[in-house]
């Protein structure tokens, strides 16, 4: 967590993150076809000087097509979700787990 960073502002942002993500959440077919599982790390970094946030892979869930569908799920998450008030004019990052599990 960034130095003057609300905890409980970035415990906010992380949970609406995560529901946002939910709406945008899909499982790659070829993936499923091919029984596919993991966890891939996403990072999604907000800048104190505001703009989209930015998305990226931190740790790779060992399938291609699954980061990208976690790193094309964040983004569009991120994108739809307000940075709240305490945190804003402030730099930090998220680091969120995608969980990809075909028992879901």
């Amino acid at each position: 967590m960034a130095e003057g960073v609300s905890a409980d502002g970035l415990r906010q942002y992380r949970i609406e993150l995560a529901s946002a993500a939910r709406r945008f959440r899909a499982y790659p077919a070829l993936a499923r076809a091919r029984g596919w599982e993991g966890v891939a790390q996403v990072v999604v970094s907000v800048s104190a000087e505001g703009g989209l946030p930015a998305v990226k892979l931190a740790r790779t869930s060992g399938h291609g097509v699954l980061d990208e569908q976690a790193v094309e799920m964040l983004s569009h998450a991120a994108a739809a979700t307000p940075v709240p008030a305490s945190l804003l004019g402030r730099s930090f990052a998220v680091p969120m787990p995608i969980r990809f599990s075909l028992e879901e």
